[in-house]
């Protein structure tokens, strides 16, 4: 009886409740754009994105995961205003265009709940994920195009500088920082597939979606979001304890 229930228990720890800790590297592209209803329009972006992540499991089923990634997002700004307007002068004939990119880069900390389940050498899972991030830097590079229609130059001749008739050409570029909110957070959801291919390693691919809950802009007045983050991921994953 003794021997009996010492081997119950002991496949019911191998099978149901274990111990074991895993670590890992995983790197990819994401694709990202920003709602911003102050612009004509916006363009998305692509960046990498790279990090390492410590997973701990208790269940053969269940994985807590965190990481930490260097998280690389763009989105061309395009706006255009038809009339001119400065002051109380309107130059009906003039206009302003620009596309502007944007590059900013963050440290992510996603704190994730995995369920894997498959056989000896496939499996498939589900990621669901919070996550937490801090801008690191912004930077900005583009260009704009002030056209002053010549019957409208009068109207602008009393300022301080006046504007010329013709075009006028303008650079954007450097860092940005201060523009952009110092911090995101939001959650996410990834399906991948997993492929052991030693008895301690394992390759996985996990494209996802996710969903910021944070302004983009610095400016409180100015509301805005990361929209249509999409990542396609691919890691490499050491187990301290093979299955």
């Amino acid at each position: 009886m003794l021997l009996l229930t010492i081997s119950a228990v002991n496949t019911y720890g191998q099978n149901g409740f274990q111990d074991s800790f895993n670590i890992g590297i995983e790197g990819g592209i994401q694709f990202s754009d920003v709602s911003d209803a102050y612009v004509t329009d916006t363009k998305s972006g692509m960046g990498p994105n790279i990090g390492a992540f410590l997973e701990y499991s208790k269940w053969n089923a269940l994985k807590l995961r965190l990481g930490l990634n260097y998280d690389n997002r763009g989105f061309t700004s395009i706006s255009s205003i038809y009339p001119i307007r400065i002051g109380d002068s309107v130059g009906y004939n003039s206009y302003y265009v620009n596309e502007i990119d944007y590059r900013n880069q963050y440290l992510t900390i996603p704190f994730s709940l995995v369920y894997i389940k498959g056989d000896n050498k496939f499996k498939v899972f589900v990621k669901a994920t919070v996550y937490y991030s801090i801008l690191l830097q912004a930077k900005q590079d583009g260009s704009g195009l002030l056209y002053i229609d010549p019957e409208d130059a009068p109207k602008f001749a009393d300022l301080d500088e006046p504007l010329d008739p013709g075009n006028h050409h303008y650079i954007y570029d450097g860092e940005v920082t201060e523009q952009f909110n110092s911090y995101d957070f939001g959650i996410g959801i990834f399906l991948g597939l997993s492929y052991q291919i030693s008895p301690k390693m394992m390759l996985q691919f996990s494209p996802g979606f996710l969903e910021s809950f944070a302004d983009v802009y610095a400016d409180p007045t100015k509301s805005s979001d990361w929209s249509g983050q999409f990542q396609l991921n691919l890691g490499l994953v050491y187990q301290f304890k093979a299955k």
